[in-house]
C-alpha cells in the first residue's frame, strides 16, 4: 500500500506540476495576447493620425495651388496697373509739355520773360 500511495503522490506531484506550467503558460500566452493587440490598437492608431495628416498635408497643397493662382493673378494685375499708370504718365507728360510750351509762347507775346 505504501508503494501505491507514493505512486498516487507522485502523480499528483507530476500533475501539479503540468497544471502550475499550465498556468505559467496561459499567463504568457494571457501576456502576449495582451502585448499584441496593443500593437495592434497603437498601429492602428498610428494608421488614423498618417491619415488625417495625410489629408492635412492636402488641403495645406490645394490651399498653396490656390494661392500661387492668386499670386499669379495679382502680378497680372500688377503688370496692367503698371502699364496703365505709365501711360497716364506718358499723357501728363505730354500735357504738361504742351501747357509748357503754350505759356512760353504767350508770355512771348505778352513780353514776359
Amino acid at each position: 500500500m505504501p508503494a501505491q500511495l507514493y505512486a498516487l503522490k507522485s502523480d499528483l506531484d507530476m500533475h501539479t506540476q503540468d497544471i502550475k506550467e499550465l498556468k505559467r503558460s496561459y499567463g504568457m500566452m494571457d501576456y502576449m495576447a495582451q502585448v499584441a493587440r496593443r500593437c495592434d490598437m497603437e498601429q492602428m492608431a498610428q494608421g488614423a493620425q498618417m491619415r488625417r495628416i495625410e489629408k492635412w498635408f492636402n488641403k495645406c497643397g490645394n490651399a498653396i495651388d490656390e494661392l500661387k493662382e492668386r499670386m499669379i493673378r495679382l502680378e497680372e494685375r500688377v503688370i496692367a496697373l503698371e502699364r496703365q499708370t505709365k501711360e497716364r504718365f506718358d499723357k501728363i507728360e505730354d500735357s504738361l509739355a504742351i501747357l509748357t510750351k503754350n505759356m512760353g509762347l504767350i508770355m512771348k507775346h505778352l513780353g514776359i520773360e
